[in-house]
């Protein structure tokens, strides 16, 4: 066995994280021996003695196991005694891997649990246990009462106060490893109708997500499912994507925390529920499909458009194609622009065909416009947008943009087809633009808003669940901009990594059993050429009868 000594020499984050990984895969395979060797590996570089204890507890019951099994001895609640050394091999060796980040990694992640650690310990609330332990406590109790009486100027006192509350709020629910009483009691006022504005409670949910997929904790997967069953409008969608991405992430613990699997057991029960996991979990899996779609996208569309632009200028009469009078613009026949590359043709309707279904073919237009202040904090990359948000107030005071600003923030909310994240960089990037392309743009989206209030009733009447799958699916989209391009994303295990594979967890096939339900997946990925992933279920509907 290498040393403590022998180990830090080499070791760093990822291989930590690697090891991590083996241990959980080990203990999933119920190879108790071996996980408990790798343990004390990193038990030796924590240099905790309270770790060491708890491990020698977890190996006496090991032990006591194997000589009953041995000897023949019956135990009736011997399955309860090694699901619980399962539980507590996974949760002392979450442990253990936080404690060796948080002293060897340097990532913002835990210099800034240092931080609210120390201004705790400094208001004499080390031991956080009730609500009223937090060091926000008092702000948050005057929030409390007089929400909804105080009208929030962006630039008084007042507001620059509650808008530090709300990201004390987002940090504690983010950066806590074990939820109790004090969390449990947070969220429940937190999410009180009328409170907090919709669009901060969705970042509460977003602060609870990360925090599961951080450090583990079955109760933080029943807040999430709380929080989808709450029925509130973009936190239950919010609450849908959080739960199936942190139980996709843990897929193999799902087996050995029973009550989990009987939570999983109670929604489904519910047929609006799957509906929704389904429409979730298929949004999910394309993601899988966005990195292949920006690498078309790259190297061959824009390429070939950046040839045909000057024919296609030409024919387009750009100067003339927004006419000051937008009602009586005629859209122009791009069939007939397109007729020299009818390849181009084809694949740019191929695109349009994704964006209408949902996939993701604005990740590499908008990858470059994440560098702006508003997403050096954490919770700005899951903020919903709305026309009152304040990153808005600088187009007010835009000579050219000014007047047609609430206009627009208004069309950028409704859109279905951008996400919160884009529509934010769009924003923001809009005012470095040359005066005549931002006349361009008050004209587009005057359009669009035009368009998408003629087509907003008949979608619903069409689809009631259409608007359940233009949030999850903005949000998804949110997250996984997160993962792949925030300026900390290395300190974030990327949840989006593999999600093609979705059909094959244990998720899926506790939650999705019909033959309906599998067929549609099965045939999603065979029209999507993935055939193995859909050779996999068509084998598993000919093995189980369905």
């Amino acid at each position: 066995m290498e040393t403590a000594a022998t180990y830090l020499d080499y070791m760093d984050t990822n291989k930590l994280i690697k090891k991590h990984n083996r241990i959980i895969e080990l203990i999933a395979g119920k190879q108790v021996r071996q996980s408990i060797n790798l343990i004390k590996d990193l038990v030796e570089v924590s240099k905790k003695g309270e770790y060491s204890q708890q491990l020698e507890n977890i190996e006496n019951t090991y032990k006591n196991m194997v000589k009953y099994t041995i000897e023949g001895v019956h135990d009736p609640e011997r399955h309860k005694v090694l699901i619980r050394m399962f539980q507590s091999l996974l949760e002392l060796a979450d442990r253990v891997k936080q404690e060796i980040l948080a002293r060897y990694s340097g990532w913002h992640t835990y210099w800034l649990k240092e931080n609210i650690l120390r201004e705790q310990n400094l208001a004499g609330k080390s031991i956080i246990e009730k609500v009223d332990d937090l060091v926000f406590k008092e702000e948050l109790d005057e929030w409390l009462s007089q929400a909804g009486t105080v009208s929030l100027d962006p630039e008084s006192d007042y507001t620059r106060k509650h808008r530090s509350l709300v990201n004390n709020i987002f940090n504690h629910l983010w950066l806590t490893d074990n939820y109790g009483e004090a969390e449990t009691e947070l969220i429940s006022l937190v999410m009180k109708k009328d409170k907090f504005e919709w669009h901060e409670q969705s970042i509460f949910v977003s602060a609870i997500t990360l925090s599961a997929l951080r450090f583990w904790g079955s109760e933080k997967i029943h807040v999430l499912a709380s929080l989808y069953r709450g029925n509130t409008e973009q936190v239950s969608e919010r609450a849908m994507a959080g739960l199936l991405l942190v139980l996709y992430y843990y897929d193999n613990r799902i087996k050995v925390y029973p009550e989990i699997e009987k939570l999983m057991g109670e929604l489904v029960v519910d047929s609006s529920f799957i509906e929704h996991l389904k429409i979730t979990i298929l949004q999910i899996i394309r993601s899988g499909e966005t990195e292949k779609i920006s690498k078309k996208l790259h190297d061959e569309i824009l390429p070939r458009v950046a040839e045909l632009r000057p024919k296609i200028e030409d024919k387009l009469d750009l100067d003339n194609l927004l006419p000051e009078d937008i009602t009586e613009g005629k859209n122009p026949d791009w069939s007939d622009m397109f007729k020299e590359s009818e390849d181009l043709y084809k694949t740019m309707e191929e695109f349009s065909k994704l964006q209408m279904e949902g996939a993701d073919v604005y990740m590499s237009a908008f990858a470059n416009l994440k560098n702006f202040d508003f997403f050096r904090t954490i919770s700005n990359w899951f903020m919903p947008f709305y026309p009152d948000h304040e990153a808005i107030d600088v187009l007010f005071r835009d000579e050219v943009l000014g007047q047609g600003t609430n206009e627009l923030a208004e069309a950028l909310y409704k859109t279905p087809f951008i996400c919160n994240s884009d529509k934010f960089s769009l924003v923001l990037n809009l005012q470095h633009l040359p005066s005549s392309q931002k006349e361009m743009m008050l004209k587009v989206f005057s359009m669009e808003l035009e368009g998408l209030e003629q087509m907003k009733d008949n979608e619903i009447d069409l689809d009631p669940t259409k608007g359940f799958k233009t949030n999850v699916t903005q949000y998804l989209q949110d997250l996984y901009r997160f993962f792949k391009l925030s300026p900390n994303k290395k300190e974030f295990d990327d949840v989006f990594r593999s999600t093609l594979g979705f059909n094959r967890t244990n998720l899926f096939s506790m939650v999705l059993k019909d033959s309906d339900s599998i067929s549609t997946f099965a045939d999603y990925y065979f029209g999507k050429d993935f055939y193995n992933e859909a050779l996999y279920l068509y084998n598993e509907m000919i093995e189980n009868n369905l």
